[in-house]
């Protein structure tokens, strides 16, 4: 007596003009279907804003963007706004294009408290900011060099009582420097 054993197959049958996909059931075709729904403002915030590395003048931001169901869209740009909290006159608004979710901070000033949310655009507008973070510098580091920079700006044209133009000294920027 012969046994002949037919090998099983997990293959597809032969595919014609039409996609076959498998499920639990079985082959049947693909349907796919593309709808279209309108673009409009974010309705969320982006999530999970937080520090990933920071130095006496410096802060590296992450954040992740709005959840999925609150994008409305195509998320085109983050505005990032931060202050100094002792400051709150004097907001800085930075804009990062989308993908990027990472930023570095820079030219802040040491043992300073900043206070930092986030916003997503979709090309129909901005959505609303993230709640305030707060994040803090480090102190100076005494065993490191400084480096300051300042300007001299003239105040007026008047000549003071001792013959001199009054001048005032603005720092500019400052920068600890690596050893």
């Amino acid at each position: 007596m012969t046994i002949t054993r037919r090998p099983t197959s997990t293959r597809a049958p032969p595919m014609s003009s039409s996609s076959l996909q498998k499920n639990r059931v079985g082959f049947g075709e693909e349907i796919v279907k593309e709808i279209t729904i309108p673009e409009d403002r974010p309705s969320g915030f982006p999530q999970n804003t937080h520090a990933i590395s920071s130095s006496a003048t410096s802060i590296e931001l992450k954040w992740q963007p709005p959840v999925l169901a609150e994008r409305n869209g195509l998320i085109t740009e983050y505005i990032l706004l931060y202050r100094d909290i002792n400051s709150p006159n004097n907001p800085i608004e930075i804009s990062v294009a989308s993908p990027e979710t990472t930023l570095k901070l820079t030219n802040l000033k040491p043992d300073t408290t900043y206070d930092i949310k986030v916003r997503a655009h979709t090309s129909k507008g901005p959505g609303p900011y993230s709640p305030s973070v707060q994040f803090r510098t480090l102190p100076l580091d005494p065993g490191r060099i400084c480096l300051f920079v300042c300007s001299l700006v003239q105040v007026g044209d008047d000549i003071n009582e001792l013959g001199h133009q009054d001048y005032a000294l603005y720092l500019t920027s400052f920068h600890q420097l690596e050893r």
